[in-house]
C-alpha cells in the first residue's frame, strides 16, 4: 500500500475527520498538522513495529568470502540499516556448520582474550566502522570460506526507480509503498498521532496490540532474501531462530 493510503488511515484514525483531508502528497507538505501525522507513521514504524518481530519482509541474509584474518572484509556487503542481527544465524557454508553468535562486545573480549576454546565452529562478532558493520571471526577462518548471516533490516519502503525497486528506511514521497502490513503500520501511525497530540491513546493502543499478535501469528517463519557474496538469489525458508542481540 502506497504511503498515502497509509496516511489517509491514520488521519481518519486519529479523529481529523472535522478538519477535512490535505490535498496532495502529505509528504510534500508544510502544514503542521499533516506533518505530525507523517512523522507519527515514522515513529509508529520504527519504535513499535520494526522491534517487535522478524518480519519476513525486513529478513535478510548476506554472506561474504573470508580472509584469513580476525576482521573480515566486508565492504562489499553495505551491511547498513541492521535493526538487530539474528542469534543462531550465522553459518559456514563452505562446511556446512553453525558458527556461534553474534556474540556481544563482552563475550568477544572474554573469548579472544582468554583464548576460550570456542569448539569446531567459530564464533562471529559485529563491530560499527562507521555507518556500517564489519564482521570479525575467531579463531581466525581460512581463506575463500563462505559464511552467511542475517539480520533484520530497518528498510521498511520500496519505490520504482530506473526500473527497479530501491527498498529505504524513510519514505520520500508518497507514492512509496510498506513493506509491512498496511494494517499494523496505520495501527501504529495512530497511537502515535493521538500521543503527539495530546489525546487518549489507549483504545487505540489496545487494539493496535491485538492487531500486532495477529500479524506475527500471520508472518510465521522468517524469509530470508539472500543477497551478497553467493550465487544463489532464489528465496530462502527457514525457522524463526532467535530475538534481540546485544550489540557494542
Amino acid at each position: 500500500m502506497p504511503v498515502s493510503d497509509i496516511f489517509k488511515r491514520v488521519w481518519y484514525e486519529a479523529g481529523l475527520t472535522s478538519i477535512g483531508y490535505p490535498s496532495g502528497d502529505p509528504v510534500a507538505s508544510s502544514d503542521t498538522t499533516t506533518l505530525t501525522i507523517v512523522e507519527a507513521i515514522r515513529r509508529g514504524v520504527r519504535k513499535r513495529v520494526i522491534p517487535a518481530h522478524e518480519w519476513r519482509a525486513l529478513t535478510v541474509e548476506k554472506s561474504f568470502a573470508t580472509l584469513a584474518q580476525e576482521a573480515q572484509d566486508n565492504s562489499a556487503l553495505e551491511i547498513t540499516e541492521v535493526d538487530r542481527f539474528i542469534i543462531g544465524s550465522p553459518w559456514d557454508e563452505s562446511s556446512r556448520r553453525p558458527i556461534t553468535g553474534p556474540v556481544s562486545n563482552m563475550e568477544w573480549r572474554a573469548i579472544t582474550k582468554a583464548q576460550l576454546p570456542t569448539g569446531v565452529f567459530g564464533v562471529i562478532y559485529f563491530v560499527r566502522d562507521g555507518k556500517s558493520w564489519v564482521a570479525h571471526v575467531y579463531p581466525v577462518p581460512a581463506a575463500d570460506l563462505t559464511f552467511s548471516f542475517s539480520y533484520v533490516s530497518r528498510k521498511w519502503v520500496t519505490r520504482y526507480v530506473a526500473s527497479d525497486w530501491v527498498d529505504d528506511d524513510d519514505f520520500s514521497a508518497g507514492t512509496d509503498n510498506s513493506l509491512l502490513s498496511e494494517d499494523l503500520v496505520s495501527a501504529a501511525g495512530a497511537v502515535e498521532a493521538l500521543d503527539m497530540f495530546g489525546e487518549d491513546s489507549q483504545k487505540k493502543e489496545a487494539e493496535f496490540e491485538q492487531l500486532m499478535a495477529r500479524e506475527i501469528s500471520r508472518d510465521g517463519g522468517r524469509r530470508i532474501r539472500r543477497v551478497g557474496y553467493s550465487d544463489d538469489d532464489e528465496p530462502m525458508f527457514g525457522t524463526n531462530t532467535g530475538t534481540n542481540v546485544v550489540v557494542p
